[in-house]
């Protein structure tokens, strides 16, 4: 439920309220003055201008962006960054000693003499040893890998085999689907092919009544022509004799044996005759034409007759040809599904070889880890002799001078002339001369947010001294307290007084957010989930509530709610409410 502020009545009452404020005011005089003009002399325009209401007295700061950080402390141990132990794990009697405890010594100074004359000569022969099988191992390792290898090839081939038999298998169902749709369009065209025989068929006897009609037209239009002809011939006689008796009357005309009534009925039996012969020349010239129509209707007739032919022959060579093509598309489709059957049964072999060449790598492999393990034991003891060994002679040369490894203070030395050393703890300590470090161990949560070269914070509390370290190394496997080794390295400047094993208190720096809006942590309330301030603005509280982000020391970052430049109410914020006359009495204004 929201805590409305400005329907809220304090339990106290004005009176109460007013006195609450003087006594307040009494407070904070002893801090920042109660003299509210004195306190405006500093404020800005907004405070300076503010009504002498005489609210509530509260204290001030402005809101402004700086850098915030999350902070972790841990506690670490100072070393030297150069410390080493030295142990001789083998039972050895010292015969001379040339330093003591507390000296410093120098990198290769011999610091004691022991006895380890068979030690050495064990050594020598385990390390024989050791090599000789290392050989062996190497050698045999690398023969079983190739067996392995070559197992692995031959699985490889077979999937490289199946690989191709696949793809055959789908090219041969593509081209089963292309045969079928051969077929079916084949198929298709015979019926239309053979209807074209049949048309084809149909205009041969057509063209060849045709032609006939044509060859029996052509002698009756001849008979026509002689036949007119023969009528030419007469009527030309007869137009000549007529000519002759026009000719003759007009004779007898001329001498009175014949009358004008003859003569024009001669004439008139001459144009008669004139105009039947022009009547029959124009009979004979269409008879003619009719003779050459015929003849052309014949000629077209036959052409007609050889098209008919043509295609009838172009009909049945495409019936021919669909049959082919379906036979064919058909014969095609069986051997196509042949050959499927047959990838298949191939390919059903070859997953049969996969299978059986994945069985012989598992064997190899197998026979190659069981065989390694079984050589590893051997090596791992032989090696585990000679690191024994070394061990023990690791700061040893080959006359049992004990050597030191690095320049430093000896601080602990356990050996003297004439008796045995101890196996079970360090024969000599050394700490370096120069750098120190800090070690310091952090949680699984806090180590994947520190990164080297981050800078930290340093308290030396023995020595009362404080300074920065940068981060050197950070442990990616934690410890058997599941915690992570963090190792910062010391300035050399500040390392004068500090000495290994003094205790050191490191802060580190998380989330860092740099020009963040940031307040003092105090200065911010909350109700339930809601956190809220009070700013003032033209001398009255204001409500304001607010988003927080990061925590560092002492303040706390706003996320939304402030943009900067507000003046917040840092004291006395919990005496007021939203539009609450305040009075300005002191804070950083």
């Amino acid at each position: 439920m929201r805590f409305d502020f400005k329907n809220f009545k304090f339990i106290k009452q004005r009176v109460g309220a007013g006195l609450m404020a003087c006594v307040l005011l009494l407070v904070l005089s002893g801090c920042g003055g109660a003299n509210r003009n004195g306190a405006n002399n500093n404020a800005d325009d907004d405070l300076s201008d503010a009504p002498d209401t005489g609210g509530v007295a509260v204290r001030v700061a402005s809101v402004d962006a700086e850098n915030i950080s999350t902070d972790n402390k841990v506690s670490g141990t100072l070393a030297a960054e150069d410390e080493a132990t030295i142990m001789v794990a083998v039972s050895a009697r010292c015969t001379n000693v040339y330093v003591k405890a507390g000296e410093t010594v120098r990198r290769g100074q011999i610091l004691c003499k022991l006895d380890l004359g068979s030690t050495l000569s064990q050594y020598s022969a385990a390390r024989i040893s050791y090599d000789s099988a290392l050989q062996s191992y190497n050698d045999q390792v690398a023969l079983l890998d190739l067996q392995v290898a070559m197992a692995k090839e031959d699985v490889a081939s077979v999937d490289g085999q199946i690989s191709v038999t696949k793809d055959q298998i789908k090219i041969a169902e593509s081209q089963v689907s292309v045969l079928e749709q051969q077929i079916s369009m084949a198929e298709k065209q015979i019926p239309v092919a053979q209807k074209q025989v049949d048309m084809a068929e149909k205009q041969i006897p057509i063209a060849q009544k045709q032609a006939e009609m044509a060859e029996k037209q052509i002698p009756m239009t001849e008979q026509q022509i002689a036949y007119l002809e023969s009528q030419l011939d007469v009527l030309n006689t007869q137009i000549k004799q007529s000519e002759k008796a026009v000719s003759d009357t007009e004779a007898l005309l001329a001498i009175g044996a014949a009358s004008q009534s003859d003569l024009d009925n001669v004439k008139l039996a001459l144009d008669n005759l004139k105009v039947n012969k022009l009547s029959l020349e124009y009979n004979l010239e269409q008879v003619r034409l009719s003779l050459d129509n015929a003849q052309i209707t014949l000629d077209n007739a036959s052409l007609a007759l050889d098209s008919a032919q043509i295609a009838l022959d172009n009909a049945k060579t495409n019936l021919d040809n669909s049959k082919i093509n379906r036979d064919n598309a058909k014969l095609g489709l069986e051997q196509q599904k042949a050959a499927i059957e047959s990838s298949k049964f191939q390919l059903t072999q070859q997953e049969l070889s996969r299978e059986k060449a994945q069985i012989a790598l598992r064997q190899q492999e197998s026979n190659r880890n069981a065989t390694v393990a079984q050589l590893d034991v051997g090596i791992e003891s032989a090696r585990s002799n000679v690191q024994q060994l070394s061990n023990v002679l690791e700061d040893v040369d080959e006359n049992g001078n004990v050597i030191a490894p690095i320049s430093g203070v000896l601080t602990a030395f356990n050996a003297s002339e004439n008796n045995y050393i101890p196996t079970t703890m360090a024969l000599a300590v050394i700490d370096g001369e120069d750098e120190m470090k800090i070690t310091v161990s952090v949680s699984e949560a806090l180590v994947p947010k520190l990164n080297v070269g981050d800078m930290t914070e340093v308290y030396i509390s023995s020595v009362n001294r404080d300074f920065e370290a940068e981060i050197r190394s950070i442990e990616r496997a934690a410890n058997q307290q599941r915690l992570y080794t963090i190792t910062l390295s010391v300035p050399r400047d500040v390392t004068e007084g500090l000495m290994a094993g003094m205790s050191a208190d490191v802060t580190f720096h998380m989330d860092r957010v740099d020009h963040a809006i940031v307040v003092p942590s105090e200065a911010i309330l909350t109700n339930g989930a809601t956190q809220y301030v009070f700013i003032v603005e033209g001398g009255l509280a204001r409500y304001v509530e607010v988003t927080t982000g990061l925590t560092g020391t002492g303040v706390t970052e706003i996320l939304s709610g402030l943009n900067g430049g507000e003046w917040l109410i840092t004291v006395g914020q919990s005496y007021v409410r939203d539009g609450d006359p305040v009075r300005v009495v002191g804070g950083n204004v």
